[in-house]
């Protein structure tokens, strides 16, 4: 396992940060397969070690109401508590933008980091694309 290299938090381009959506969330799958619609009205931020970004994740605001989107950790990082420490980060930022409300569509397999966050379960779990999701949610 690589040693834990210091960390950078700081916006991301797209281009930084399509890679990691990929690797982290359909590995195997063109860049363009994790790119949303609405990308370019997302604010994108990364968790950045000496060779680029290691965690990745979108705000989008929507009003009083903060959405994280396509939050994900390279594979080889995962379990050290980098996405965590983005989490925590992204967090921060709905507040210090007015946000009321954090949310996000959580994989089922992934609701540990986002209850260990303050988020909890809203309505009932759905599938799509053969995998179960969430809603996830907190106050700010």
């Amino acid at each position: 396992m690589p040693t834990l290299p210091s960390l950078t938090l700081r916006p991301a381009t797209l281009a930084e940060i399509l890679p990691v959506r990929s690797a982290g969330l359909q590995p195997g799958e063109p860049l363009d397969a994790v790119a949303i619609d609405n990308d370019a009205e997302g604010l994108h931020f990364a968790m950045f070690g000496e060779d680029g970004p290691l965690s990745v994740a979108s705000l989008f605001i929507e009003g009083e109401r903060m959405r994280l989107r396509k939050f994900a950790t390279l594979p080889a990082w995962q379990g050290r508590g980098i996405g965590t420490r983005l989490l925590a980060a992204m967090i921060e930022e709905a507040r210090r933008r007015g946000g009321r409300i954090f949310w996000c569509n959580a994989r089922v397999d992934a609701l540990a980091i986002y209850a260990r966050a303050g988020l909890e379960p809203v309505g009932d779990r759905y599938e799509k694309d053969g995998r179960l999701y969430q809603a996830m949610s907190r106050p700010l």
